[in-house]
């Protein structure tokens, strides 16, 4: 059986839902674009929404943040440490709040994507990985 221990593998939160289908789309590009980057540096994740806007394509699935949690919890739980892409709306997103929380309830480890400018050039460049997250322009 896998434990938290062994596991080193990181859960990559990021605001997913929207009225707007584009900016869902634009999301879902973006964090998929950044695991993808961070697998090629080595830095192995798990992206939820990677994995299930996908699946939205094909099934009638809810979207409300009640269903994802219960999904993705067990995930979270065998990563054990998070990554937070800070992309617009994720200081006021319900899930990434609910999923920092989470890991901090647990003494999880956090670190944070601050992205600047075209989100798609500067996750083609170089980025760290910080210990907090940048101040947004909205707030």
């Amino acid at each position: 059986m896998l434990r938290v221990e062994d596991a080193d593998i990181w859960y990559l939160a990021c605001p997913y839902n929207h009225e707007d289908l584009r900016v869902r789309i634009a999301r879902y590009d973006n964090v998929t674009l950044a695991t993808a980057k961070l697998a090629e540096r080595g830095v192995m994740c798990f992206s939820p929404i990677t994995h299930s806007h996908p699946l939205t394509q094909y099934a009638e699935l809810p979207r409300d943040w009640g269903f994802w949690f219960s999904f993705d919890q067990p995930i979270m739980r065998l990563c054990g440490k998070c990554i937070v892409l800070t992309l617009d709306g994720w200081d006021e997103s319900v899930g990434v709040t609910d999923e920092i929380e989470w890991f901090e309830e647990l003494s999880y480890p956090i670190k944070y994507i601050n992205p600047v400018g075209d989100v798609m050039q500067f996750l083609r460049g170089p980025f760290e990985l910080e210990d907090e997250p940048r101040e947004t322009s909205n707030g």
